[in-house]
């Protein structure tokens, strides 16, 4: 079904400017929430926590970026924290993270703007579907707050367009493109693993049953066509475990921690779900997909089957790419492996928005075979099925400040340009929750303190760095010595010991008194004051004298 279509390269005006567009407004949302309101989530500070590390912690190297989560939304602030003297709400307020999903995000509806073009709708069409994918609640949010489902959906929408451009045209080109989609996409989130599984399969299994030939040419030219699209995802996957292995003894270290937070957590997550059951999680996940997108499965099933009718394979690629994601996620959570989030569903979003625009597809093949069909038939048609996807912002918007379904969300969605009509939340992130580490920081500044003083874990206290004028003054995992210093601290001149209350706190397992309850193998000293930021609470302990001197003193009595 292969057909000449205009493509962004011949429409270079019109694809910056509505990125231009997508981007300045997500950057207007992201200053209202981070810079007017203080509302900044707690994912999207870390990941700019850990690209501050690279750069301003007292070991500055490309590995202080962690491997819990995968580097490229990190590196990509990393040139933003450069201007963080000038401008230190980069770092304080984490607006560098604003600023890149912003970015993203923006990317995401010019590539959605190009996908449209590609199928062949109307401009009407394009400009409507474009704009309520823009602007819906869900996209408006994580385009503005910094977190990294920015870069998921736009690497993701870039998989998509090259595999349904292959698919139209079966061109080495899109091949290459595919590659490098999914392996930049697999350095952004874990999830491209289950993406680059289906798209790579479809174009195997597409390759195969569409070639000439004898058996054994379309099987060696389906293996060579999934090759040139994998080599650079496989490169991705490869290095960054190896890395992973080399650096710090493992390559799942991110399953390690994951899995550590979600144990700690299943309680919560078991009461806001409903239940412990795998049918419990599945059907919650079910109920999230439905307050993103209600009449999702309606347009999914409707827009597969017409595509079966018309022998049209493009529909493989928005249900590999982003169909696969919000697959993956569902399975995830019903085996307890993830939070739950209601942004782990946002793949549901584009992926309905597309499935709609190929059901409008007016290309030359579908105009001969609904030619009989009455004008005012097809404008009915076009109207249901922009209004299946508009009524879906109501909807979200409704959804998201409930307590069941917008725990993240809830209390942000009507600090959204154009979103100040939505119910008031009551759940979700308070403004102000990390506003309490402005205090911390500052009492250890005032402290003057040497390098190296206080030894945390920044799994839980990573916001103390990015808030602090003297972020060289913590000892954090990322520093060649953190392991050393936790197992003696006064050899390494470590005066301090800052503990949460998080259950996967390295020095809370190290230290188990520091929650009254064992002797610890080094005397750690009194507990010097307790802080409170949010729901963390942390402790703050004098060092006293290494284990060495203890027994020295035990063996003199």
């Amino acid at each position: 079904m292969a057909r000449a279509t205009p493509t962004a390269a011949r429409h270079p005006r019109t694809t910056l400017a509505t990125f231009a567009t997508a981007f300045v407004v997500y950057l207007v949302a992201g200053w209202r929430l981070a810079i007017t309101h203080h509302a900044i989530v707690g994912d999207a500070m870390a990941r700019v926590a850990n690209g501050f590390t690279v750069l301003y912690s007292r070991d500055p190297h490309l590995a202080a970026v962690g491997f819990v989560w995968n580097p490229l939304p990190s590196f990509a602030a990393l040139p933003l924290l450069t201007l963080s003297r000038v401008f230190p709400a980069l770092r304080t307020e984490a607006f560098a993270g604003n600023i890149v999903s912003a970015a993203f995000m923006a990317g995401s509806v010019a590539v959605l703007w190009c996908l449209l073009r590609e199928i062949g709708n109307s401009t009407g069409v394009r400009i409507t579907l474009t704009v309520l994918f823009a602007v819906h609640p869900i996209v408006m949010m994580y385009g503005a707050n910094g977190d990294s489902e920015a870069t998921l959906v736009f690497f993701l929408a870039l998989t998509c367009l090259g595999l349904m451009r292959w698919l139209d045209r079966r061109d080495l080109k899109s091949l290459v493109f595919i590659g490098f989609a999914l392996g930049f996409g697999y350095l952004s989130r874990q999830e491209f693993l289950a993406a680059g599984g289906s798209t790579l399969l479809v174009i195997v299994v597409s390759t195969y049953f569409t070639t000439g030939g004898p058996r054994a040419f379309r099987r060696w030219t389906a293996i060579t066509e999934a090759t040139v699209a994998g080599l650079p995802f496989a490169f991705a996957v490869v290095s960054w475990a190896l890395s992973a292995w080399v650096i710090v003894g493992t390559a799942t270290s991110y399953l390690e921690v994951n899995a550590a937070q979600v144990r700690g957590a299943a309680a919560g997550i078991a009461s806001n779900v409903g239940g412990t059951q795998m049918i419990d999680r599945a059907t919650y996940y079910l109920g999230q997909l439905l307050v993103l997108e209600p009449l999702w499965g309606i347009v999914v099933l409707a827009s597969v089957y017409l595509a079966l009718r018309r022998r049209d394979a493009r529909i493989a690629a928005p249900l590999a790419t982003f169909g696969a994601v919000a697959g993956a996620q569902g399975a995830l959570f019903a085996s307890g492996s993830t939070f739950g989030w209601l942004r782990f569903a946002i793949t549901i979003v584009p992926l309905t928005v597309i499935c709609a625009a190929l059901l409008l597809d007016r290309g030359p093949a579908v105009r001969r075979r609904s030619g009989t069909a009455s004008r005012a038939g097809r404008i009915g048609f076009v109207i249901a099925v922009l209004a299946s996807c508009a009524v879906s912002i109501p909807n979200a918007v409704n959804g998201m400040t409930k307590d069941r379904w917008g725990r993240e969300e809830a209390a942000m969605v009507r600090l959204l340009p154009g979103y100040g009509w939505a119910p008031k939340g009551t759940a979700g992130y308070t403004p102000g929750d990390y506003d309490g580490y402005n205090a911390i920081a500052a009492y250890f500044d005032r402290q003057r303190l040497p390098e190296g003083s206080v030894l945390t874990d920044l799994q839980y206290t990573f916001p103390l760095i990015l808030k602090s004028q003297r972020p060289r003054q913590f000892v954090i995992p990322s520093d060649y010595d953190f392991e050393r210093s936790v197992a003696d601290p006064a050899t390494f001149r470590v005066r301090y010991l800052l503990v949460s209350n998080g259950s996967a706190d390295l020095l809370r397992q190290s230290y188990p008194t520091t929650s009254g309850t064992t002797r610890p193998r080094i005397a750690i000293g009194p507990l010097v004051r307790t802080f409170r930021a949010g729901p963390q609470q942390l402790s703050l302990f004098r060092v006293a004298r290494s284990v060495t001197g203890e027994r020295a003193a035990t063996g003199s009595r």
